[in-house]
């Protein structure tokens, strides 16, 4: 995959200050956004629906429609570095709140 796709280390390296730059400004972003946890405004919105999906295949909500394949270390230790950030926390309830189980998969 690196090979195909040209990933570099110094382009990974780039790529994860991006990805920090992008939570950090979520995390500010949910902070102030009021007591409804929208993004904009107080309802559910193009943007929440957007971000959440974004980040979905990281945190696996309850309610995310394909069960979480097996992953490999490197993956899992991803995850846990942003697992406590309010972004993947926002990511979650936003699945609460509007997406309901999925019958498709048996958990």
């Amino acid at each position: 995959m690196r090979f195909g796709m040209g990933i570099t280390d110094d382009g990974a390296a780039r790529s994860l200050v991006r990805f920090d730059a992008a939570v950090d400004r979520l995390d500010a972003e949910i902070g102030s956004s009021g007591p409804s946890g929208y993004l904009v405004g107080g309802a559910f919105s193009v943007a929440d629906l957007t971000a959440a999906a974004l980040l979905s295949p990281l945190t696996f909500p309850p309610e995310y429609p394909y069960a979480p394949p097996p992953l490999p270390p490197v993956v899992r230790e991803f995850q846990d570095r942003y697992a406590k950030r309010p972004a993947f926390g926002w990511v979650r309830e936003m699945y609460r709140r509007h997406r309901g189980t999925s019958e498709a998969i048996e958990r």
